[in-house]
């Protein structure tokens, strides 16, 4: 079992490094784009929206989904889905393909990203949830890098996408060769797919399930806008060359991922809700940082700063599912949270393109630090209530 337990935490490594991979390309590839589809600046909006609706019909119906297939076949049609969704995107000729490509990637992907984190949540500790982050951080890292380099060398954003999908059909076989691996810890996976059969509507029932949502919905639409936008607030906005500005959104993803690894070697005894405090408020001031901005280099430290502070917000909320909401909860609940991310990261940085194409780059710097004061306080709420059920 142990073997089986190192096995399985490999591949959810590698399976969250090629799920950041994928996103990290997008923030370098945009511009691009733009030119080869003859769309506007705020077209992202219209891109990520099909991406958002497939991401929020599976996430939202994980736990019907789960309890009926079984976690192994929902990433194994997670992972196939997305990988026949990159080819199409990676080759699409015409703008009205991309955005089918986009739904499907949308929906594969959650279906991963809600198997992987039901699955760790479960049955790992803390730190396994924050080194598997981490590993998303290590795709996004190196995504702008990938993105830059081939539109040097090939003058294209489409081979990049090409090369992630190579990548997939390896962790496709993976999957398929370790299908009767993905259990719980106690090796009963029928108790793990009983679980995940509680009805959706005892759970939406819950107020924790929803402040947790609009958590992540939040949270996640400022982590993606910084890495998605500052690219374009750098280059178009404030006069960087390209590679100096695709080298600080890479540093912002990596200091996700160091912020991450670090945390995994703290002492589990750390309270969560210490680090979270402090990690959005250190996010705040990086934020600041951003927006004013009196030198571009004071921004690149603001971007950096936010990256590193916000790298525990996500794996330790989402780690924390099941002893918030409880286990028989956790399987919808954690649908909801990786919805409530589709969200953010559809509605919240497409809002935040179209205030930059309609109002002026800058608007970048002040919507992110507005962003993150929102998500200051929901955690707030969140902390009374929390108190208040303890207390009642």
């Amino acid at each position: 079992m142990f073997k089986t337990q190192n096995l399985t935490i490999g591949i959810t490594f590698l399976s969250y490094l090629l799920i950041g991979l994928n996103h990290g390309i997008l923030g370098v590839a945009w511009p691009s784009m733009v030119a080869t589809f003859s769309v506007s600046l705020d077209a992202y909006g219209a891109l990520i929206t099909p991406a958002v609706i497939g991401a929020t019909l599976v996430s939202f119906g994980y736990g019907w989904l789960v309890g009926r297939l079984g976690l192994a076949r929902v990433l194994i049609f997670g992972i196939l889905v997305n990988t026949v969704a990159t080819v199409f995107f990676g080759i699409a000729p015409v703008w009205a393909v991309s955005l089918s490509a986009f739904f499907f990637m949308g929906a594969g992907s959650a279906a991963l990203d809600t198997s992987l984190n039901t699955h760790v949540a479960t049955n790992h500790n803390t730190r396994v949830m924050n080194w598997m982050h981490a590993f998303y951080g290590v795709g996004t890292t190196l995504g702008p890098l990938l993105a830059a380099r081939v539109l040097l060398d090939l003058d294209s954003w489409r081979p990049a996408y090409l090369i992630v999908a190579a990548l997939q059909v390896v962790l496709a076989v993976l999957f398929i060769a370790t299908r009767n691996h993905w259990v719980d810890r106690d090796g009963a996976e029928a108790d793990n797919e009983e679980k995940a059969k509680m009805p959706l509507a005892k759970t939406m029932r819950l107020p924790a399930a929803w402040l947790a949502f609009l958590l992540f919905f939040v949270y996640s639409g400022v982590e993606v806008s910084a890495g998605q936008w500052s690219f374009t607030l750098f280059t178009a906005g404030r006069g960087a060359d390209t590679q100096t500005a695709a080298l600080w959104v890479s540093l912002y993803w990596a200091s996700f991922t160091g912020g991450r690894f670090l945390l995994g070697l703290l002492p589990e005894r750390l309270h969560a809700s210490q680090i979270l405090r402090t990690s959005i408020l250190l996010a705040l001031a990086g934020m600041g940082l951003l927006w004013w901005s009196p030198q571009i280099w004071v921004g690149y430290l603001g971007l950096a700063l936010a990256g590193l502070a916000m790298a525990p917000v996500f794996p330790t909320l989402m780690s924390d599912t099941p002893h918030r909401l409880g286990r028989a909860h956790a399987a919808n609940a954690i649908g909801m949270q990786v919805a409530a991310t589709g969200l953010g990261i559809g509605l919240l940085t497409s809002g935040v393109g179209w205030f930059a194409e309609n109002m002026g780059l800058e608007t970048i710097g002040a919507l992110l630090f507005g962003a993150t004061l929102v998500l200051l306080i929901l955690f707030e709420v969140m902390g009374r209530l929390q108190q208040t059920s303890a207390s009642a």
